[in-house]
């Protein structure tokens, strides 16, 4: 063979394994291109999934933030508003604890399931003594079951009285009348509910509140006259009207004895 033509074949087959090396090259850098898009690809959408998991949070921890401002501090808090316990058993009302010489004292307040309102004392757990007040006013010792405030109740024309043992009297009760509102007195009209008897006599003169039920063309209600057995009041109008149906109530506080 010719040397000359024998080196001449051997550089072709070079410039031809070169080309093909070239080629290859080419095509794993084409494949590498689009593998490293898709990764790409994939790394955003998971991105996005976790900025949308991140954003969720975020609306999680706003809204127990939100829910927690409007909850009492365990630590101790002001209230702006009523406390209201809902209390299913005897006593699961509110509580005050307070340790002394290593024994736990407290107080507890609650509405009983017999409807009254109770007040216990305890030590280490133990009732010790207790008040409970019950619907009609009576006032008894919660432990002992004994009466300590006894309450009669007397029930008249113009209201009911009820008599403390201890010599308080509260007589309550709601006047309606129908009267002439005509008396002129400054520019304005006056009429009266008047001689309206207690229930049970007071001792003395008692401490007197009363006010008018709605009505909008009534103006106001004064005391006129009050003793230990009656009280009359002034109604006021700024005109003048005949056969005017007026109700008031009334809470009188004083002694029986």
């Amino acid at each position: 063979m010719n040397i000359k033509k024998f080196i001449i074949n051997q550089l072709n087959k070079s410039d031809r394994n070169v080309n093909l090396t070239q080629e290859n090259l080419k095509q794993k850098q084409y494949k590498d291109n689009i593998d490293n898009k898709e990764k790409i690809n994939e790394i955003i959408d998971e991105l996005g999934a976790i900025d949308g998991d991140i954003s969720n949070i975020n609306n999680d921890i706003a809204a127990i933030n939100t829910s927690l401002n409007g909850k009492v501090s365990k630590s101790g808090d002001t209230m702006t508003g009523m406390l209201t316990i809902d209390n299913v058993n005897s006593f699961d009302g509110v509580k005050k604890y307070r340790t002394i010489d290593g024994n736990n004292y407290s107080i507890s307040v609650a509405i009983g399931a017999d409807k009254a309102g109770k007040v216990q004392y305890q030590k280490n757990g133990t009732t010790v003594n207790g008040l409970k007040l019950n619907e009609d006013g009576t006032i008894y010792n919660d432990k002992t079951g004994n009466q300590l405030i006894e309450v009669e109740k007397v029930t008249g024309t113009n209201g009911t009285a009820l008599k403390y043992s201890n010599g308080i009297m509260i007589c309550y009760g709601t006047i309606t009348q129908t009267i002439n509102i005509s008396s002129l007195y400054e520019g304005v009209y006056f009429g009266g509910i008047n001689d309206v008897s207690f229930p049970v006599i007071f001792t003395e003169t008692p401490t007197i509140a009363i006010s008018l039920i709605q009505n909008s063309s009534l103006l106001s209600a004064n005391i006129s006259v009050l003793n230990s057995n009656k009280f009359s009041t002034y109604i006021w109008k700024s005109q003048s009207k005949s056969n005017v149906s007026v109700s008031l109530k009334y809470v009188a506080i004083g002694s029986w004895k």
